[in-house]
């Protein structure tokens, strides 16, 4: 979904960094430290591979953005597939509308782990952002939490 959001100061939180806060500008994809800021944030996001993955609420949506591509997780159109190849340690990522689609492919969070097995799939989402932005996709609950919360 290409959206014509305004221009605005969005404070995000990096929960896998420490939860620091960061300034993020929606129409250029950048991300900057959040000087003085003292509130709470309207989402969080993270670099993978890097390139910037943000989540946030605006105008009562709750937007995935890479880059300057964006998606509104609660929209019926959009897919979002994560998955791992276990004999090669990594993991997939895409997510996708009829507008325009990303993916990425990954070394798997516990891959350097001796003889760790993933049979838990309910871990990945503490350790992988993305594996995140996957179990909220699949949860309109969550989703509409996020958006109170983050509004």
């Amino acid at each position: 979904m290409k959206s014509s959001l305004n221009p605005r100061r969005i404070i995000l939180s990096k929960p896998y960094s420490g939860s620091e806060l960061v300034e993020f500008n929606s129409l250029t994809g950048k991300i900057d430290t959040a000087v003085g800021f003292i509130g709470k944030p309207a989402g969080n996001c993270c670099c993978v591979k890097g390139k910037w993955v943000v989540l946030f609420c605006t105008g009562g949506s709750l937007i995935l953005q890479i880059g300057l591509d964006k998606w509104s997780l609660a929209c019926n159109e959009v897919e979002v597939k994560y998955f791992h190849r276990l004999e090669s340690k990594k993991t997939y990522f895409e997510v996708s509308n009829k507008q325009n689609s990303f993916s990425i492919k990954y070394k798997s969070w516990w891959a350097d782990i001796p003889s760790f097995e993933p049979v838990e799939p309910e871990m990945d989402a503490d350790e992988d952002y993305l594996a995140y932005i996957f179990s909220i996709w699949r949860d309109k609950q969550l989703i509409q939490s996020l958006i109170s919360e983050w509004t």
